[in-house]
């Protein structure tokens, strides 16, 4: 694991516990959510990249509580509060790299921003793998922070912090090509002004995917 996953896994490790206070719902994603787990069979397998403390999965299982729950997270205190929210879920400390460890064909993905935290070629790589776990047509829910990426730099926590996250911004028609490089094809998209304090122009992206190859 390198210095930027190490940081991010200690981050969140640490701040597990005020992220789930702070984040009871999954807010804006909600409609995308729903949407997922509409298309999908009520006893579909899916996966959560960077599924912190099972948010996604809390509103997930209450819309259709058979559904077969994977989380990973790099974080194991993340790991630990999902474990605790959603027992019959399987819970994994992974790098999103290694995904081609999981066995499982899934019929829904989501990948709710974990995507500021993984530069480009490790997003790319990190879908690309995805594709192949993936049954053909199945969903994926994907969010990210859309910005110019020259923005893209070390954040503090707050201006009297040393400690922070190394944050990537992405264009909208980047994330698209690169998807439908990876045989993805886009299905739905909307964006809302974000609260960022370093950036005023920066957008909440959220966006519906079929795997169509």
């Amino acid at each position: 694991m390198n210095d930027s996953f190490e940081n991010t896994a200690y981050i969140f490790g640490k701040y597990a516990e005020k992220y789930l206070e702070k984040y009871r719902d999954p807010g804006t994603a909600s409609p995308y959510l729903d949407r997922l787990i509409e298309a999908l069979p009520h006893d579909a397998s899916v996966l959560d990249i960077g599924c912190g403390p099972g948010i996604n999965g809390i509103y997930l299982k209450s819309r259709s509580p058979e559904i077969r729950y994977t989380g990973i997270d790099l974080a194991p205190g993340m790991i630990s509060l999902a474990k605790s929210n959603i027992p019959d879920g399987d819970f994994r400390v992974l790098n999103c790299r290694d995904i081609s460890l999981l066995k499982t064909n899934y019929k829904g993905v989501v990948m709710s921003f974990c995507t500021p935290y993984l530069s480009p070629a490790v997003f790319e790589e990190t879908v690309t793998s995805l594709s192949e776990l993936m049954e053909r047509e199945a969903l994926l829910y994907l969010s990210f922070i859309e910005d110019d990426p020259s923005r893209s730099g070390f954040e503090k926590r707050s201006s009297d912090d040393s400690e922070g996250l190394y944050v990537h911004y992405y264009r909208r028609e980047d994330i698209l090509a690169l998807m439908t490089r990876a045989g993805f094809r886009l299905l739905a998209y909307e964006n809302h002004p974000l609260e960022n304090p370093y950036h005023s122009t920066s957008l909440e992206a959220h966006s519906l995917y079929v795997r169509n190859k």
